[in-house]
């Protein structure tokens, strides 16, 4: 299997507890696979997210995810992390591309961050994580998972700059017009009461620290992060973590 896109999404999840036995097979289905998704199989840390949260809930509709991840898991055995960053000069910067979105009002109608952080081209950090509040729009979902995908991304700049002493330079990339808009411009009065989360990142936009790219859905690498997709958009989630994303060219090419 090419995807895990055939497995109905549920608004809540089913009404299934499992039994002492069923919850320890469960648990133990649900660790080892955060394990990969964690270190080399960022295409699987969405499933298996939603896999943590509905296992003391849904035991046959957790067993079934469960299964599903290991047969894809099967046939892409050959994917992984391929680590394309060559060293570079004393004056040349280090780039850093964040690619953040949102899937909005998931189950249980919290939404889901996707963050999706490469190296000069290569991927170093992902995560796949519910939001702690409840969005009231999509746009709202997306600002929250670029105001968490800056954290992270400061917080990786600041390392490198630490461990390198070298110039970093700071790409955002985001498929929501408005969450855009607002993190580029600050909100107005329809949007200011969310606005507050995304006004570091307004801030540091402002003064030029931070560069923000609005970037067609088709090519956001952070997608696969935030709902079970199909096997185009895994594909090129696949291709993103295999080879070199050129810096601002939104494409995937073989080194």
């Amino acid at each position: 299997a090419k995807a895990i896109n055939n497995l109905a999404m549920p608004k809540e999840f089913p009404e299934d507890i499992p039994s002492e036995a069923e919850l320890t097979e469960l648990q133990v289905y649900a660790g080892e696979l955060n394990w990969l998704a964690t270190r080399t199989r960022p295409d699987i840390a969405y499933a298996v997210s939603l896999l943590a949260s509905s296992l003391k809930k849904s035991a046959t509709w957790s067993r079934t995810l469960a299964r599903k991840i290991l047969r894809y898991l099967v046939g892409t055995r050959e994917v992984g992390i391929t680590d394309h960053i060559q060293e570079a000069s004393a004056r040349s910067p280090l780039n850093l591309q964040c690619f953040t979105d949102a899937g909005f009002a998931g189950v249980d109608t919290r939404s889901q961050s996707g963050i999706f952080i490469l190296l000069n081209g290569s991927a170093i950090l992902w995560r796949s994580a519910r939001q702690t509040t409840c969005a009231l729009s999509t746009g709202e979902a997306e600002l929250s998972a670029g105001a968490l995908g800056l954290q992270c991304v400061l917080g990786v700049k600041f390392l490198l700059e630490d461990v390198t002493n070298m110039k970093i330079e700071i790409d955002i990339y985001m498929d929501n017009t408005s969450a855009v808009t607002v993190a580029s411009a600050g909100g107005t009065w329809r949007s200011r009461y969310y606005a507050v989360r995304g006004h570091l990142l307004h801030q540091l936009a402002d003064r030029g620290e931070v560069r923000l790219h609005h970037v067609p859905t088709r090519e956001e690498l952070a997608d696969g992060l935030t709902k079970l997709v199909d096997s185009t958009v895994l594909d090129t989630f696949r291709r993103a973590m295999q080879t070199s994303v050129v810096p601002g060219e939104f494409c995937v090419q073989r080194p």
